[in-house]
């Protein structure tokens, strides 16, 4: 499981790249917090599925260290960025948005779970 948790670390880290300009505008776009909330999704996922699998105290040591300090980082970076992202949509749509924000999100996540 070390293997896999470091796999994610890297193609994590692969993918970083160093910008001498400073933050930008551009650095909270829509793909950066897509990309952001699927690597914490990952996590979610890798953290979860680790709960169900019994570990030696020998083995997994990077896993088990992991598990321990994650806490609610994950979930509550997660939120951040998802709710990063609905706010701009309403600054940019306006109440427009949340008008329709139940009908194209809500009910159509809860149809696609459904089928």
């Amino acid at each position: 499981m070390d293997l896999i948790l470091l796999i994610i670390i890297i193609s994590f880290a692969a993918s970083l790249r160093y910008r001498s300009s400073g933050p930008d505008v551009e650095d909270l776009n829509r793909q950066t917090t897509i990309t952001i909330n699927g690597l914490f999704l990952l996590l979610v996922v890798f953290s979860h599925f680790m709960t169900y699998i019994p570990m030696p105290h020998d083995l997994a040591k990077l896993t088990r260290i992991w598990m321990l300090v994650k806490g609610q980082l994950i979930v509550t970076t997660f939120l951040f960025f998802s709710g990063y992202g609905i706010y701009v949509q309403f600054e940019k749509r306006g109440r427009q948005y949340l008008k329709t924000f139940p009908k194209h999100r809500l009910l159509f996540l809860w149809l696609e779970l459904s089928n």
